[in-house]
């Protein structure tokens, strides 16, 4: 076990702030979300390491201080909007401990075969730690995702979370800026001040395109498309707070975010990035319609972006260069290869175990529907699909018929927002990984959670700027 650098640091800021200020924790948390490259210590020897990201460590002291006042709010969890969402979630829980079975009955009659293509490495399968480990991961974030949702049942409070949210965002940009910029005059990264996890798989950072000279920006997350995936739901948000004249951290600042993520969402030059924007487009604009504020200019804007975009790419050697590297011969690269390796394996775990899947924690597949179907088989998949229409469906109730009104609810308008970061959320995982070790998607479900139960509230403001910018 080894402390890092920022993680001493860490420590003692968590210790301070949960005997001095406890209510601090909760935005230390939320602001940590994307820093999933960041250990606050790593676990392991040689070349296993396993690193405790820091917003599991203010999670966990949050959840700890706060916990008693959590449970006085229980009957929260249990009004018709949220409770059938928060049921079929621990369902799913339920059914992926029930997994763990699995590999008690197979007891080694099964192999299980690397899912590196340059590695033939396979192992029997029996109940190992890692089991253990990976349903904790997965109950940390189920317990993270409801208490984010009670936590935010008020509406002005929601808004503070998506503003140190948005913050957090402003830093990671940056971040990578400068990660960028590093690259570009020779200068060393400091890679040792906030890319300190040792997992192999948290060292995005070493990226690069083998055939170019591109560099692929990280941050603080543990590789391009992971950052990619966070910063989909950034824009999001950014997009409603601009375009919704919704002031989050300031006017100014909001479209600064906005403008940050966008282009380092471009830097990061991941598939997950580019695909994810063609996604969002049509989404988003899908999104204003149901609200009835989609106008002549917003089917403009995103014409001319697009069309932007083609020039840019027929025209800069650069552009050609990425766009033919991250997205035309993606689907030759080891990487697409790997994915595709991967997603084949875990079909044929579930062909020969259908029901339960392999046991939770076991397969590694880089995909969201072949991975759910291996470890946690047809009832797995079921569960999680159930508790995804629940919670659809919640955010849905909140938008719908509202397309008619001349001034939308406010939290009718935040609730188009968590369904639009909930639909990329879930796409974007279908082809990269279900990533349940990470905070922004248990962020997501329980901010989504919260706004259905938030629109019972009678004192919730009303949104005149929607108003105006229908002018």
């Amino acid at each position: 076990m080894e402390l890092t650098p920022i993680g001493i640091a860490l420590f003692f800021l968590g210790a301070l702030f949960f005997v001095v200020r406890p209510g601090l924790l909760y935005w230390c948390a939320i602001f940590f979300l994307p820093f999933s490259a960041t250990a606050v210590l790593n676990v392991g020897s040689g070349d296993s390491f396993s690193g405790l990201q820091a917003w599991m460590f203010f999670g966990t002291l949050w959840l700890a201080s706060d916990l008693s006042a959590m449970v006085r709010t229980k009957g929260h969890w249990y009004k018709q909007k949220m409770r059938a969402s928060v049921r079929r979630l621990v369902v799913f829980l339920l059914v992926a401990l029930i997994s763990l079975i699995m590999p008690l009955w197979i007891d080694g009659r099964l192999w299980i075969v690397s899912g590196t293509l340059t590695s033939s490495e396979a192992r029997p399968l029996y109940f190992r730690l890692q089991h253990v480990t990976q349903f904790l991961y997965l109950a940390y974030g189920v317990l993270f995702a409801i208490f984010v949702g009670v936590k935010n049942l008020n509406l002005v409070q929601f808004k503070k979370t998506i503003r140190i949210f948005l913050i957090s965002s402003a830093f990671v940009c940056s971040w990578g800026f400068l990660e960028w910029f590093c690259h570009e005059v020779g200068v060393s990264y400091p890679a040792y001040l906030l890319n300190t996890n040792k997992n192999e798989a948290a060292l995005g950072y070493l990226a690069q395109y083998t055939d170019s000279n591109i560099i692929r920006i990280t941050s603080v997350a543990t590789e391009p498309s992971m950052l990619a995936q966070y910063l989909l739901i950034v824009l999001v948000f950014a997009l409603f707070a601009v375009l919704g004249r919704q002031v989050v951290i300031t006017v100014v600042w909001d479209r600064i975010v906005l403008l940050l993520t966008l282009l380092t969402l471009l830097m990061t030059t991941s598939s997950t990035a580019y695909l994810g924007l063609v996604l969002l487009i049509p989404i988003f604009l899908g999104s204003l319609w149901a609200l009835g504020r989609l106008r002549r200019w917003h089917l403009v804007s995103a014409t001319v972006l697009l069309v932007g975009c083609v020039v840019v790419v027929a025209r800069s050697t650069v552009a050609q260069e990425i766009a033919d590297t991250a997205i035309l011969s993606k689907a030759d690269s080891y990487s697409a290869l790997e994915r595709i390796n991967s997603v084949v394996q875990a079909e044929g775990y579930f062909l020969r175990y259908p029901v339960l899947g392999v046991g939770w924690g076991t397969v590694t597949s880089h995909d969201l529907v072949f991975k759910l179907l291996a470890d946690v088989g047809i009832v797995g998949l079921i569960a999680f699909a159930l508790f995804l229409k629940s919670l659809g469906s919640g955010l849905w109730k909140s938008v719908a018929g509202l397309r008619r009104r001349a001034v939308i609810p406010e939290r009718s308008y935040w609730a188009a927002c968590m369904l639009v970061a909930t639909l990329i959320l879930v796409l974007t995982s279908a082809f990269t990984e279900f990533t349940y070790v990470f905070g922004h998607l248990w962020f997501v479900f329980g901010m989504g959670l919260a706004i259905p139960l938030a629109a019972e509230d009678r004192s919730a403001a009303r949104l005149p700027a929607v108003r105006q910018a229908s002018a």
